[in-house]
């Protein structure tokens, strides 16, 4: 603590301690006691300029986040529209389809060019060429050609050969090369030709006319001859396209004289004799 001083009172020039508060006399405020007591203390300085550092720090933090964070879904999002539309305008990447062959002998060729080879089987001597009406599975497009998979063979089709689907002309075509097929294979068959007199396909039901033969046949004749009839007209479909099961057939045994029905089929499993 400082010694006190006098001082003269700026007003009545009493000389006054200079640690008195006022002039005895006047009562006039001594200005050094009075800037000690009242006068503010000085702030202390903040740093300002480390804060807005860090905020600015962090501010360019969230906002490289947010951006970061947009523009990958953004990528993501057409990279997924590129695939996308890359899918639909590349056929090669669409799920595996069926289709039918329209043209008789299709060929098979190593290659997506009708100058390559043509695909020929292990000890075969012919080419390989694909039935009428088969259904093939498409592995691959290009161009004018599609790569089939038909009996565990694989090769390139000239698009020319192939549909999504047989028309209804094509359609009943089949039927009529089937049902002349069936007629002559029944007709000369050692063991059944004479019990067989024809055969009608109308809808889902096959109607079979028999022989008076049929009434001195044995039921395990007429059951073999039923079961005979069935599935060699179901293969006869089969190797033409036409997916039926023989155990569904639908058929009729009719006499061909008296038109009446002798025996009705709804699976080749259960047949029931009248």
């Amino acid at each position: 603590m400082h010694n006190p001083v006098l001082i003269n009172c700026l007003v009545c020039g009493m000389a006054v301690s200079n640690q008195a508060p006022a002039c005895p006399r006047c009562g006039q405020h001594n200005s050094m006691t009075f800037q000690q007591h009242h006068q503010k203390p000085p702030r202390k300085r903040r740093n300002y300029c480390l804060v807005g550092c860090l905020g600015i720090f962090l501010i360019l933090i969230v906002l490289g986040t947010l951006i970061q964070l947009f523009t990958g879904q953004g990528r993501d999002s057409s990279k997924r529209t590129e695939t996308t539309q890359a899918e639909r305008q590349n056929p090669n990447t669409a799920k595996p389809e069926t289709l039918v062959i329209i043209k008789d002998n299709a060929p098979m060729f190593t290659e997506p060019d009708a100058k390559s080879r043509r695909v020929i089987r292990p000890n075969a001597k012919a080419p390989r060429t694909i039935d009428r009406h088969d259904e093939v599975r498409v592995l691959e497009r290009k161009p004018g050609w599609y790569k089939v998979e038909d009996l565990n063979d694989v090769g390139w089709v000239p698009a020319e050969y192939l549909a999504s689907s047989i028309s209804d002309k094509d359609l009943e075509a089949i039927r009529r090369e089937r049902m002349k097929v069936f007629n002559e294979t029944m007709s000369q068959h050692v063991k059944y030709r004479h019990l067989y007199a024809g055969a009608e396909h109308m809808g889902d039901e096959l109607t079979i006319y028999v022989t008076d033969n049929w009434r001195r046949a044995s039921d395990d004749i007429k059951r073999a001859f039923i079961e005979n009839v069935g599935y060699n007209w179901a293969g006869l479909g089969a190797v033409r396209g036409l997916k039926e099961d023989p155990d569904e057939l639908e058929m009729k045994v009719v006499h061909k004289d008296s038109g009446r029905t002798l025996v009705t089929v709804d699976s080749l499993s259960g047949i029931s004799f009248k």
